[in-house]
């Protein structure tokens, strides 16, 4: 299976066939004479004539409140990649030291020699899990 390349402009079709499309939660049935179809919350016909019972529950597991919160959530962690992506990238900085302080996360610059900081992020994440409650 080949996957796509998630453009803008895909997302923005995504979004904008999202608001148009009847709401969900939607549900893959099969009819009284064992035909699979998808239908919205008020037994609306979404679609039918599906072969496959597991195209059926794609089709109903992708209502559009499901598209919204996927496409809400890739931007979201795309807002904080490209955070992470400043620190790390842009302005070449090298850190001497990654940790917390009163729960707050900080960062010194390297003045000499080079610190990976995306080890130390790492490190400084397992360790505040190994931390009890």
């Amino acid at each position: 299976m080949t996957v796509p390349t998630i453009t803008d402009d895909l997302i923005a079709e995504l979004e904008a066939e999202a608001a148009k499309a009847t709401n969900g939660p939607w549900t893959a049935e099969s009819s009284p004479v064992g035909e699979l179809y998808v239908s919205g919350p008020c037994d609306e016909f979404i679609c039918g004539a599906v072969d496959h019972v597991h195209d059926a529950n794609m089709i109903a597991l992708l209502d559009p409140q499901t598209v919204l919160a996927l496409l809400a959530e890739r931007a979201e962690l795309k807002r904080k990649s490209r955070r992470y992506d400043f620190i790390r990238d842009q302005h070449n900085y090298e850190f001497s030291d990654i940790g917390v302080s009163n729960g707050n996360l900080f960062l010194a610059r390297e003045e000499d020699g080079e610190l990976d900081l995306d080890s130390s992020i790492d490190e400084l994440m397992e360790a505040m899990q190994e931390q009890p409650s």
